[in-house]
């Protein structure tokens, strides 16, 4: 899977909802789907503050793209299966670089 830094540039800590969804290639309706279910799923925080200026922070956007990948290799109810593990598993190899 390709990291969120391949579209945009690791010193960016905080994304407005918009640049995200142009740079996932999606529909502001569908990011904020996607994150209904992320949010639900306790992988990501999309705190108040954050809805509040519309955005996210850097992990947050990571996960949201990471799933996004996903549902487009898997499909959706693949994607939410599998999201966990494969957030782990992003996760534990960035670490090992």
């Amino acid at each position: 899977m390709r990291a969120l830094n391949a579209v945009i540039p690791d010193s960016v800590v905080w994304i407005h909802t918009g640049a995200l969804a142009d740079a996932m290639n999606v529909s502001l309706t569908q990011l904020r789907r996607d994150a209904a279910v992320l949010k639900e799923l306790e992988l990501i925080r999309q705190e108040e503050t954050q809805q509040r200026y519309k955005g996210f922070d850097r992990r947050d956007s990571e996960i949201m793209w990471l799933f996004r990948q996903l549902v487009k290799e898997r499909g959706r109810t693949q994607a939410i299966n599998s999201i966990h593990q494969t957030v782990e598993e992003f996760y534990h190899h960035e670490r090992d670089r």
